[in-house]
């Protein structure tokens, strides 16, 4: 397992689903949710098509009546992922740019051993 292979949730999240007063079912499709725009890298969109994987288009509807999901006109988002997952998405973005320099360098590295006689 790699570090992209997660994503953050608060240890309280239960104590906010609780006060929202949503179903069990919308607190499974929130968690879902995030597994899924974790692993498709989606910065908190769930298209659409994608819902069904999380549930029923009600539990959409109360994820954004309670204010953890917003529509959006390919499908909803995440209300707080840049707060949650921002500064999280930047280090993998830092870790892409590292990963890149470091192949980079090290395929001018072979082409120099390459040239030597």
């Amino acid at each position: 397992m790699s570090a992209e292979d997660f994503v953050k949730l608060s240890v309280r999240y239960r104590t906010d689903m609780r006060l929202a007063g949503v179903s069990d079912a919308a607190e499974l499709a929130f968690l879902r949710g995030l597994a899924y725009c974790g692993l498709n890298v989606t910065h908190g969109l769930i298209p659409r098509e994608d819902l069904p994987q999380l549930g029923p288009r009600k539990v959409a509807e109360e994820l954004v009546n309670a204010g953890f999901w917003t529509c959006v006109p390919q499908g909803w988002a995440y209300t707080a992922w840049d707060k949650w997952q921002g500064e999280f998405e930047t280090v993998l973005a830092r870790r892409k740019r590292d990963a890149a320099r470091k192949r980079e360098y090290r395929l001018q590295q072979r082409a120099q051993e390459g040239e030597t006689p």
